[in-house]
């Protein structure tokens, strides 16, 4: 006959059997702005090739009325932060993150109207990479990618900024090394 007590035990270590066994989600956190023409800007970012995130810049610099990023002293009003989850099925640490603008506009020539993103940074799992070290890829290959005051500009549909996954591949969600080292990307 079983106890009282090792019946507890049975009951509450078998509780926790399906939260061990459920890994956490990775974190992407993204730190972009963007001008705005007929709406904000929509990004989408891909892991190893999978959409595992989108949004769109709300607080973007609208250029019908107002000035242009580049032109405005204090960026941040037109910045926010993104936090996404990515499903341990989605996570790939040997994939390359890649941001595209997913609702390029223009107004045409001369007329500063214009839709496009500027990245500050992106994380997975802790590991930081800033605009001066983000790759441009168009269908050209890789370009130069155009900083402004800090922050990489994405001024067609058709570049992407690309974040390679460092050596040793991105941190798992749970590894001490999802807490904060800068990212190396590969040489």
């Amino acid at each position: 006959m079983i106890s009282k007590k090792a019946m507890l035990a049975m009951a509450f270590a078998l509780a926790f059997i399906p939260t061990l066994a459920t890994a956490a989600p990775a974190k992407l956190v993204l730190v972009i702005g963007g001008e705005a023409y007929d709406g904000p800007p929509k990004f989408a970012v891909t892991l190893n090739g999978k959409v595992v995130a989108e949004g769109a810049v709300d607080k973007a610099i609208d250029t019908g009325t107002d000035k242009r990023f580049a032109d405005a002293a204090d960026k941040s009003q037109y910045v926010e932060s993104f936090s996404f989850d990515i499903p341990e099925a989605d996570f790939a640490a040997s994939g390359d993150l890649r941001i595209q603008l997913t609702n390029e506009a223009y107004g045409g020539e001369g007329s500063n109207r214009d839709r496009n993103l500027f990245i500050s940074s992106v994380s997975l799992n802790g590991r930081e990479t800033k605009a001066d070290q983000l790759a441009t890829v168009t269908k050209d290959g890789i370009v130069p990618g155009e900083l402004v005051d800090g922050y990489l500009a994405i001024n067609d549909g058709n570049a992407e900024a690309v974040v390679p996954a460092p050596k040793g591949g991105w941190p798992e969600a749970t590894t001490e090394a999802a807490e904060s080292k800068p990212a190396e990307p590969e040489a």
